[in-house]
């Protein structure tokens, strides 16, 4: 995985092996943000990002 340092780590890119082993379709991540592709878990009141 590939991410933009600025502000919001935004998905750049994926490769193919990333893909296939986390069953992530590489275009629907492209261009968003880590923390949206992989929120906290809402069922953990100590998670914080």
């Amino acid at each position: 995985m590939l991410l933009d340092p600025g502000p919001g780590l935004q998905i750049v890119d994926i490769n193919a092996a990333y893909a296939k082993a986390t069953l992530i379709v590489r275009e629907s991540v492209l261009g968003r943000s880590l923390f949206e592709v992989f929120p906290d878990n809402p069922d953990d009141p100590h998670a914080d990002g």
